[in-house]
């Protein structure tokens, strides 16, 4: 039996927690519907001509992605690389930093980029245009659904989910959204009043926040963050630090064309704006309120037994590397949830949720479902002994893991009272 003084749960949402909104018209924020449409997103050339470097930059990677796997499966007929837009830009990123060197822009750093070369002809500037255009695509992407819902009425199952914990819950939002907070009304996420156009950041706020208020953590940014460095407190903030605006259109008058463009350790300039995306994640969370997040999940995870993961697909090392101690930590209280959305096939028995499981998911979505389950090498087995007590509901042998494989909607709908009996 678990001590009820446990009762708090850890939330940590992906993309898919999203997915089953009704979006009409707009562009579903999936890993693929974003990559089209920021891949063909025009800059504006040296030459004050259109230019498609992104476009350009794509089919590069692609190319090489599948000649250097074809040269290892040569029977194989079609290839598509599974390239994102977080690969394209962290490519991007690289080369802006790069081209300062090669065009003498400035002292050799990153030193790697005196050693290495690029076939592109492209200036610094270029590159930087094409990071700016990037985030804006993502943030009217994002801005279009969140703004629906909270406009429109619809989407009540997941306002009602929110309200339904009573404040015992830290959400770690990797969207750029608004959506859980605006579903909760009361929340805490460190973010106090500065400004009638603005909120600025207190850690001490967060990290002392009432144990009956929900806090909200925007591990990767929000669409309401933005740069700016007011003069009467420059002393006290640093011109890093991101404030929190009313609206996204605000946000586009301040961040779009001042971002502070840091190095990291080895010298590599990155792109740190209101939402962080790319493959240099753990570079851009030094920074608040990113930083303090950070502190916050690891804070969680030591404290609540209880995990609830949505829609997440294990892609970030330094989240992976906190989620595979939570056992460890917890051992027999320890209760997860994930919640994903796989082909009603999966659900025909144990042996087709284990295949989907190891052929369509992630190594670190692996990992971690092997130490929750206790199963080892020998997943097979693990998943042999699943009991399926609903559909599309799984539950592992020992008791810690509940599994959800027909999406967020469908489990709130059909499963809400359990979900939240089970965690607690």
């Amino acid at each position: 039996m678990r001590d009820k003084e446990f009762f708090r749960i850890t939330a940590i949402l992906g993309a898919g927690a999203v997915l089953d909104f009704d979006y009409n018209d707009l562009i579903r924020p999936t890993t693929n519907n974003i990559t089209k449409a920021v891949v063909d997103q025009k800059i504006q050339g040296l030459d004050l001509k259109d230019s498609d470097l992104i476009r350009q930059i794509y089919d590069l990677i692609v190319e090489k992605s599948r000649t250097a796997y074809l040269r290892f499966h040569p029977d194989v007929r079609f290839y598509e690389p599974p390239i994102s837009f977080e690969d394209v830009f962290e490519v991007i990123e690289t080369l802006y930093s790069y081209t300062g060197t090669w065009k003498s822009e400035r002292y050799p750093f990153p030193l790697i980029s005196s050693l290495v070369r690029s076939d592109l002809h492209f200036e610094s500037i270029e590159y930087y245009r094409a990071m700016v255009s990037f985030i804006e695509k993502i943030v009217e992407i994002v801005d279009a659904y969140d703004t629906k819902f909270r406009t429109d009425g619809t989407e009540q199952w997941y306002k009602d989910f929110w309200k339904g914990f009573g404040g015992k819950v830290d959400v770690f939002n990797l969207n750029y959204d608004t959506t859980v907070e605006f579903s909760m009304g009361e929340y805490n996420d460190g973010f106090v009043g500065f400004t009638q156009d603005y909120e600025r950041f207190e850690p001490g706020v967060l990290w002392n926040a009432s144990l009956d208020c929900a806090t909200v953590n925007h591990l990767h940014g929000c669409i309401l963050y933005g740069d700016t460095n007011p003069r009467p407190v420059q002393y006290h903030y640093s011109h890093r630090d991101l404030y929190k605006f009313y609206s996204a259109e605000d946000v586009k008058k301040y961040f779009i064309n001042r971002q502070w463009m840091p190095s990291n350790q080895v010298g590599d300039s990155i792109y740190y704006s209101p939402i962080i995306t790319g493959l240099k994640k753990t570079d851009k969370i030094c920074y608040l309120p990113h930083s303090v997040y950070h502190a916050h999940l690891v804070k969680k995870i030591i404290e609540n037994p209880s995990l609830l993961i949505c829609g997440y697909s294990f892609g970030d090392l330094y989240i992976n590397q906190l989620l595979q101690r939570h056992k460890l930590i917890h051992g027999d209280n320890q209760r997860v949830v994930i919640v994903e959305k796989w082909p009603d096939y999966v659900n025909k028995d144990c042996i087709s949720l284990y295949r989907y499981f190891e052929d369509h998911t992630s190594g670190g979505f692996r990992e971690f479902v092997s130490r929750i389950t206790e199963g080892g090498l020998d997943m097979l087995d693990v998943f042999k002994q699943f009991k399926q007590f609903d559909e599309g509901c799984w539950e592992s042998s020992n008791g810690a893991l509940r599994l959800y494989t027909k999406g967020f909607k469908y489990a709130v709908d059909n499963g809400r009272e359990d979900i939240m009996c089970y965690l607690n």
